[in-house]
């Protein structure tokens, strides 16, 4: 029963994180989300043999590069896009995740989280229920990008064009913030963990905020 529930909790982040990334770079979900569907098992399938052979190190790694893999190969993006389409999400998901943890951790919801645990479960339901929201209003809203597409890979790599430099921008900042906050996080005896999840969750509502505009390829 454990087993199964990493599964289909697992194979939720994934497919949640895939779909945000659908959304936010304007492919159609439709026509991709049932192989992305496929692909969220086979990273959960992944992912648990990873940790079944202790290998929790290097797991991380070998799952993003499948990511990208899948990413390429799935929607025909060059492998550079690729690559900026995968971590974008990953950095989103570990903002909301941490955000969580933190939230979780000050109301006492959950204490030690460790895998294959009901706190872990909460995690990640809780987590994929969030990037599904931010996918949502993202899609409603007609946000996003369209600087890569599925020709992309015939195309002329612009990173910071003129419609997603903002969020880019906003993207690296984001990242320096988190790293910074996780290094005081790390080295505090009685971490803040409001203050903590406050500020991610500011910056998660930037990111979004910056997704929400309407860049100039927008039909």
């Amino acid at each position: 029963m454990t087993f199964f529930l990493f599964i289909i909790c697992s194979t939720l982040e994934y497919l949640s994180s895939l779909t945000l990334m659908l959304v936010m770079f304007r492919f159609d979900v439709k026509e991709h989300f049932f192989k992305f569907l496929i692909s969220s098992i086979l990273l959960s399938l992944i992912s648990n043999t990873l940790i079944q052979q202790n290998l929790d190190a290097i797991s991380p790694i070998i799952q993003l590069l499948v990511f990208v893999f899948l990413v390429y190969i799935i929607l025909r993006v060059n492998i550079f896009n690729s690559i900026i389409m995968v971590f974008t999400i990953y950095f989103i998901f570990g903002l909301v995740q941490t955000t969580l943890v933190m939230i979780y951790t000050h109301f006492g919801v959950v204490e030690e989280i460790k895998v294959y645990t009901d706190s872990a479960f909460i995690m990640q339901v809780s987590s994929s229920f969030y990037m599904f929201l931010f996918a949502l209003i993202i899609y409603l809203k007609h946000g996003g990008f369209s600087f890569i597409d599925h020709k992309s890979s015939k195309r002329k790599v612009l990173l910071l064009n003129k419609s997603n430099r903002y969020f880019f921008i906003g993207l690296v900042i984001a990242l320096i913030l988190f790293i910074f906050v996780n290094v005081l996080y790390y080295n505090s005896e009685h971490p803040p963990y409001l203050v903590i999840a406050i500020i991610f969750l500011l910056t998660l509502m930037t990111l979004l905020y910056l997704a929400l505009r309407r860049d100039d390829n927008h039909v």
